[in-house]
């Protein structure tokens, strides 16, 4: 995660067993998520019940850097999950080394002399 410093990683991970607050994990899956969270030093920023049927929280938000996120919503879904709406404080990378190319001018192109180009490099052939 070190090349990327701004990952977000989102989903329905279908671990509903966790308890950070506590530390109590249930299901195998749900103590491999922590040991992976911890890891990789990711933030969970979803904590809201997204399937109200089991009462549970399946579908997380984690990103590298605490500060992506600055807001989580739920919301009716289509499903019987809840759709999380996530707001990202993120900007594109802007890039300083401006590379030159050139561009061609369609309307200036000699199609003439391309096209006795292109005859007489097939007569070559």
């Amino acid at each position: 995660m070190r090349r990327h410093p701004n990952a977000i990683i989102t989903g329905d991970f279908n671990v509903g067993d966790t308890d950070e607050v506590s530390g109590a994990c249930g299901s195998g899956n749900a103590r491999k998520l922590v040991v992976i969270k911890e890891q990789f030093s990711l933030t969970q920023h979803q904590r809201k019940i997204t399937r109200p049927s089991s009462n549970a929280v399946l579908d997380l938000v984690f990103s590298t850097n605490p500060n992506l996120v600055s807001r989580i919503e739920v919301a009716p879904g289509m499903s019987d999950h809840l759709a999380v709406l996530t707001t990202l404080d993120v900007r594109p990378k802007q890039h300083s080394d401006k590379h030159s190319h050139t561009v061609y001018k369609y309307n200036s192109a000699n199609f003439e002399g391309l096209r006795a180009d292109m005859a007489a490099y097939a007569a070559m052939s």
